[in-house]
């Protein structure tokens, strides 16, 4: 609809209603005042004008009006029909079209001698605004390298932090954008994690200093549960545990991250029940009471939707593995596995959690023509996450686990196969904990399996059973004393 400016007391003929100052135009059916149709004979009875009155307008009133954009113009960027695809596209549309859209009007109105002289525009208020544009410059950029790193791409989302932080002069304008630029290392710390570059991570977390007056809280949170995932990535289960009891006794804290957090600890308790073996007891009871209630909570309340009822679940799942309870374990991991079939697009926090689920599967197969078909989809489907990355170090392991299954069904060449496999992954990788176990128990209890059977398959598998003890020894060199000795 569009407005049409009167300046005395006017009936319309339809309504009958009087408009003093501004009469709304619904078409033709509102007749315009004699008036105006004589101050302006070429504009129609809708209200729209057109011709050289248009343009007459437009030149007095000192402002360039824009036209409305084309909603059919082929080059307008609308939002794509999946996940991945419509978080990269609204990222990059507000990167690209309305940061920069809105940077280039801003410069042009401050250069522009009459909107200067209009509005009377002092230093202080334009350098304010240009602080709050990179503001929200800073914020849109952190928004999308998460979106990117969700959607999987570890790589552009490192590119994107680069290139802001690339664009800034040091100098008042960076100090002004503290808490901005704390989150976007947080960020890049996180990436640095995904690619298990903990050196980096470190480096990462180091450049931002809360201060001592406070009002900080949230971005202190953030970078306590980032250290305890460096930790926890870098096999420091201890010390893992202390930032993650910190979390969560945060007063008020919302409800997703303290599903996080209690997920976190629970696998924690997992690790060390296996490298604490006078407190298994303890270790076990406290994982399961840090999930079970939590569980059984967002199932009376329809939360099974829920992000965060997925990782508790997986959680529970591996707290009843190391309990032995080995049906209940089942039947949660099929739970599981159903769950993560009817997700269409999969974030990267997802696709681990259901090839963490498929391990779980595999590792209670009542057979082993069962464990192998479902070693083989761990591959599958970790091959079909990441079609364009090597192998990582739990593809190692699951080599190992094939080794075992080919040898129980007879088939020495493929045994022999998979362990050259698993060898030449191992010494390549260094030992990861991402996944409970995966760097430690699993690993361990494996080639103790690998080498109880070693002398059944020949001389020719010393050399690369030698190689894995190897491997076995020196995990990291990062990982606490008791990791290693674990070894």
């Amino acid at each position: 609809m569009s407005f049409i400016v009167i300046s005395e007391h006017h009936r319309c003929d339809s309504c009958r209603k009087i408009y003093k100052r501004k009469h709304t135009c619904f078409g033709r059916s509102h007749r315009r005042p004699k008036g105006l149709v004589l101050l302006n004979p070429g504009s129609k009875f809708d209200g729209q004008s057109h011709g050289v009155n248009s343009q007459r307008r437009q030149n007095l009133s000192g402002n360039r009006v824009k036209p409305q954009p084309d909603l059919e113009s082929s080059d307008r960027i609308w939002p794509c029909e999946g996940s991945k695809t419509l978080a990269n596209g609204t990222a990059d549309y507000l990167t690209q079209r309305v940061l920069m859209t809105s940077r280039v009007d801003f410069d042009n109105f401050q250069l522009a001698p009459s909107n200067a002289a209009y509005l009377d525009l002092s230093q202080e208020w334009s350098c304010a605004s240009a602080k709050q544009l990179l503001q929200l410059r800073a914020r849109v950029t952190h928004r999308h390298s998460i979106l990117m790193r969700l959607s999987g791409d570890i790589k552009g989302s490192e590119n994107t932090i680069k290139s802001f932080l690339s664009s800034l002069n040091a100098g008042p304008t960076c100090s002004a954008l503290s808490e901005d630029l704390a989150a976007l290392y947080l960020s890049q710390a996180m990436n640095h994690i995904y690619n298990f570059n903990f050196h980096e991570s470190h480096r990462e977390v180091k450049k931002w200093t809360p201060n001592a007056s406070g009002g900080q809280e949230r971005l202190l949170w953030d970078l306590i549960l980032c250290v305890g995932r460096i930790m926890r990535g870098e096999g420091r289960f201890e010390e893992s545990k202390i930032c993650f009891d910190t979390c969560l006794s945060t007063p008020g804290l919302r409800e997703s991250k303290r599903l996080l957090v209690r997920s976190a600890l629970a696998d924690l308790y997992c690790e060390l029940d296996y490298l604490q073996m006078g407190k298994q007891n303890f270790c076990l009871s406290q994982a399961n009471a840090m999930v079970e209630l939590e569980i059984k909570r967002l199932r009376l309340s329809s939360g099974q939707h829920r992000k965060g009822f997925r990782r508790l679940l997986l959680s529970l799942t591996e707290v009843r593995i190391r309990q032995g309870r080995h049906r209940d374990a089942d039947l949660l991991t099929r739970e599981l596995i159903i769950i993560y079939d009817n997700i269409r697009e999969p974030d990267i926090v997802d696709r681990l959690g259901h090839v963490r689920a498929l391990i779980a599967f595999a590792r209670l197969a009542p057979s082993p023509e069962d464990a192998l078909k479902r070693w083989k989809d761990v591959l599958l489907w970790n091959k079909f996450y990441n079609p364009l990355e090597e192998e990582v170090f739990t593809c190692g392991v699951v080599y190992l686990f094939l080794c075992i299954t080919w040898y129980k069904l007879g088939d020495i060449d493929k045994s022999k196969q998979c362990l050259q496999n698993a060898v030449q992954v191992i010494e390549r990788k260094q030992r990861q904990f991402l996944i409970p176990g995966i760097g430690t128990y699993l690993f361990h209890d494996v080639c103790d399996q690998v080498y109880s059977e070693i002398w059944r398959l020949g001389d020719s598998t010393a050399a690369l059973h030698s190689r894995l003890q190897r491997c076995l020894v020196y995990p990291t060199a990062t990982a606490p004393v008791a990791v290693n000795r674990t070894g």
